[in-house]
């Protein structure tokens, strides 16, 4: 199908995709860039003469900014691993950076023990299911992910629990239903390129019904 531009639907549904991707990884990184340009200025300003304050802030905010990036990297991008498997210890890992200055705790009690790697895709997706379900903590909690042997193929159970957890609604709508791209925005669109993600691989995502403390995701890659 062809819009009036000569393009297709689905080539601007995709760049919509695509800028709000974009956004939502600007304003994550914004906050720790900005603090390591803050501590270069006053490094600046004091001529060099650096206390142990302003290092720990530089030091703190790049490492801060390079753990974002290895996660970002693995979970919206094509790339940032080498090979076609990521191991479940590499997963975990990658996932651990994005709670490092969160209230909330990632547990994940069988990630380096079984040995297991998946499939890139199915593994990306997993990341993505995490990323949600640290979302729903906005008071902070515990992030537990069980992934039991699966022989290659991926099965997880992610669940939020924590004060007042909760998937908003438009995230639900854009990670269970099928969403007007028009109506995504920066903070739901992860959600919705989770769910395409998964149709692409033929994964099973299930969403449990909220409680006051806690969302559950059961993902199932066949």
């Amino acid at each position: 199908m062809r819009g009036r531009d000569g393009g297709t639907v689905s080539g601007r549904v995709d760049l919509r995709v695509l800028e709000l991707l974009c956004s939502k990884l600007c304003h994550d990184l914004i906050s720790p860039v900005g603090a390591i340009n803050n501590g270069v200025e006053l490094v600046r300003e004091f001529d060099g003469n650096m206390d142990g304050d302003v290092l720990d802030l530089i030091d703190a905010s790049a490492r801060l900014a390079s753990r974002r990036l290895d996660f970002f990297r693995l979970a919206f991008g094509a790339g940032g691993s080498a090979g076609d498997r990521i191991g479940a210890g590499q997963a975990h890992d990658v996932a651990a950076g994005i709670f490092a200055d969160s209230k909330a705790t990632l547990i994940w009690p069988d990630a380096a023990e079984t040995g297991q790697d998946w499939a890139k895709e199915p593994a990306r997706l997993l990341l993505n299911c995490i990323l949600l379900a640290l979302e729903a903590l906005p008071r902070g909690g515990t992030v537990r992910v069980d992934t039991p042997p699966g022989e290659g193929r991926l099965s997880a159970r992610i669940t939020a629990d924590g004060t007042r957890a909760e998937l908003k609604p438009e995230v639900r709508q854009a990670l269970t239903e099928n969403i007007d791209p028009a109506a995504l925005a920066a903070h739901n669109v992860h959600a919705y390129f989770a769910r395409r993600l998964g149709r692409r691989i033929g994964a099973a995502l299930r969403i449990g019904d909220d409680t006051a403390e806690s969302v559950t995701f059961t993902l199932t890659v066949p």
